[in-house]
């Protein structure tokens, strides 16, 4: 008891916690900012050749040459729609705060739904693309590997679906 009491002892706690208080700061503040949507996705986008597909599909020096390709094409088309779905995203938020719930809020949402079904059809051309340099054995893997991420068990299927796709059906239901 007589340490908690001791004034030099809670002036040394308290140096120590100030210390401790101005380097958390300090790595906060220095931390490298990622700032816009491309950066912070090229931080986690791996190359072609580290791609899942290339290694599950095992592609020749030829079809990576042209998967990078697609690839590079693909990111583009997709951070564009990206970029241009996060401004409308914002420019709506700003109404909402703003508390203007009008017909050109509503239209701004129905762009946002247009802009996002362009997005699927860049992804759908590009996985034809991938499959039209793929052999026939590699696009059977690719067609199972593409069930697996985005198939029916993504969400998307009824309780009595059981393409399982490499999962084991559950028994008991019709």
């Amino acid at each position: 008891m007589e340490i908690l009491t001791n004034k030099r002892f809670l002036w040394i706690i308290i140096l120590i916690l100030l210390i401790l208080n101005i380097a958390s700061l300090t790595t906060i503040w220095l931390r490298p900012w990622e700032s816009g949507v491309r950066e912070t996705r090229e931080f986690r986008r791996p190359g072609a050749k580290d791609h899942f597909l290339n290694k599950r599909l095992n592609f020749t020096p030829e079809q990576q040459a042209q998967f990078e390709k697609l690839l590079k094409k693909h990111r583009n088309a997709l951070d564009t729609k990206v970029i241009e779905i996060s401004s409308l995203r914002e420019e709506l938020m700003g109404m909402m705060r703003n508390q203007e719930f009008t017909t050109e809020s509503e239209k701004i949402v129905q762009t946002i739904g247009q802009k996002q079904s362009e997005l699927e059809l860049i992804n759908y051309n590009h996985f034809k693309e991938i499959m039209a340099i793929c052999n026939d054995e590699q696009k059977q893997v690719f067609l199972e590997t593409m069930m697996r991420v985005v198939g029916p068990n993504r969400g998307m299927s009824t309780p009595n679906d059981r393409r399982g796709f490499g999962r084991k059906a559950r028994s008991g239901r019709n």
